[in-house]
């Protein structure tokens, strides 16, 4: 049975960014906890210079790093523990917001590649 909306926008990841407009940084090494429904908002706050991005860290430790890609797309890509290197996948502005909004536990592949 799927969970209810308020209950997915209470969870809780650890995030890291660069904000270069904004010359604000939270370090991967250091992350801060933060509720999903607070995530989206951050995401289109950061994701509007090109050497800005955000870090999102799930509970086995994988994350979801997202950063521009041109005007129009950003490139959501997965980094699994002990990886040698991650998956990206190509996702239009709107569409990348839009993925993050309901963002599971547990990063997976499949999530990844599912439109």
């Amino acid at each position: 049975m799927a969970k209810p909306l308020h209950k997915i926008q209470q969870r809780v990841f650890k995030v890291f960014y660069r904000d270069e407009l904004n010359g604000q940084a939270v370090a991967s090494t250091n992350p801060q906890s933060m509720l999903l429904m607070n995530i989206p908002e951050l995401a289109e706050r950061i994701l509007q210079h090109a050497d800005s991005f955000i870090g999102i860290i799930d509970t086995n430790d994988t994350i979801l790093q997202l950063y521009l890609d041109g005007e129009d797309q950003v490139m959501l890509e997965m980094i699994f523990p002990n990886a040698v290197e991650g998956h990206v996948e190509p996702y239009a502005y709107q569409d990348a917001l839009g993925k993050i909004n309901g963002l599971p536990a547990q990063f997976s592949l499949a999530w990844l590649l599912q439109g």
